[in-house]
């Protein structure tokens, strides 16, 4: 009776397992996404330009602020407990820099170096198409 009971047991696991690794289920890998071809963008960030990766677009805004953040803190630190070695030196207050996108979804970053120098050449020219939202 007892090994009735063990061999119909042992039975019922294996047609389970067998069944679990059937085509078709859950548990299957699934096909895998092509691998994902990164682009690069051109953004001005306050008076400077720079060539970022399309994935760090996202975090870019907050990044920056938190930066500037910082930036004002060790401003107003420096306002109020002013080190004797700085002498009659102004303090410059930091301002606070927005992020433009002026360009984007460029294949290479060599492509995107090109773009950041012609962006700055148009800003050193007083042209305004730098300041300008490029999409």
């Amino acid at each position: 009776m007892v090994r009735r009971i063990v061999s119909a047991v042992f039975f019922a696991v294996s047609l389970a397992l067998i069944l679990s690794a059937a085509p078709g289920n859950a548990q299957t890998k699934k096909k895998s996404a092509p691998p994902k071809v990164e682009s690069y963008a051109v953004v001005r960030i306050g008076d400077e330009f720079k060539v970022v990766q399309s994935s760090e677009l996202t975090g870019l805004n907050k990044k920056t602020a938190e930066e500037d953040k910082r930036l004002m803190k060790a401003y107003e630190d420096a306002k109020k407990n002013p080190r004797r070695d700085m002498g009659n030196m102004e303090l410059v207050k930091p301002t606070k820099r927005t992020v433009k996108i002026l360009k984007k979804n460029i294949k290479n970053r060599e492509d995107a170096q090109d773009w950041q120098k012609k962006y700055e050449e148009e800003d050193e020219t007083g042209d305004t198409k730098a300041t300008k939202k490029v999409w």
